[in-house]
């Protein structure tokens, strides 16, 4: 039984995230994945004892642990943005679970851990390299208006789908570029839209 039990559980750590991608709610996937990945690294530490190999049912385990560590380090949000006021709007709101509106939680966050994260002042319109940029991320564009353009990503595992929204403003000689990242779903991004940001900002304009 335990050995069937090892199986099972190795399968709920598969299907979870593909249940996810097939359009079963994240909660229900998420909890799957997660007793898939318990149950798992039990029963192979408990089958090792007659056979090593069953030390594989520990593998999500050992793969998930530093997500749940840096997850611990991180503020429990999943909008990000370089600036807070006024609020970087997008230009259709997206569907999803978490509220649009700025949170005092984002608030905090943002002077806390991600002050670095600021509007980005460029020479020139930044429209060509961001959609350059985008293209190589494998954004989805959804929306552009003459100042703004809105893409859809995908994460790797479950394949949620987060929101992205840059706009920007002529400012005297400049162009002042602003971003926001967020996830439809989930408390807590792992950080994964504060390094979106930062690495579509750190672009070089060519």
């Amino acid at each position: 039984m335990a050995k069937i039990g090892l199986i099972l559980a190795l399968a709920g750590c598969i299907f979870g995230p593909l249940l996810v991608r097939a359009g079963l709610p994240y909660r229900l996937g998420l909890g799957l994945f997660t007793l898939g990945t318990l149950l798992a690294a039990g029963l192979g530490l408990w089958l090792a004892r007659e056979n090593l190999w069953a030390l594989l049912g520990a593998v999500p385990l050992v793969l998930v642990a530093p997500m749940v560590l840096k997850a611990l380090s991180l503020p429990p949000i999943a909008d990000v943005m370089t600036r807070l006021q006024p609020a970087i709007e997008f230009i259709v709101p997206p569907p999803g679970d978490n509220d649009l509106a700025i949170s005092a939680a984002v608030g905090d966050a943002h002077r806390n851990h991600y002050h670095d994260l600021r509007t980005r002042v460029d020479a020139d319109s930044p429209r060509t390299w961001i959609l350059a940029y985008a293209e190589r991320a494998g954004w989805v564009l959804t929306q552009e208006r003459e100042q703004a353009l809105q893409f859809e990503v995908r994460s790797r595992i479950f394949g949620f789908t987060d929101d992205v929204v840059v706009r920007w403003a002529a400012d005297g000689d400049n162009v002042r570029v602003d971003a926001r990242s967020r996830s439809r779903v989930g408390v807590s991004d792992l950080g994964a839209n504060a390094k979106r940001l930062r690495a579509l900002l750190g672009v070089a304009a060519d």
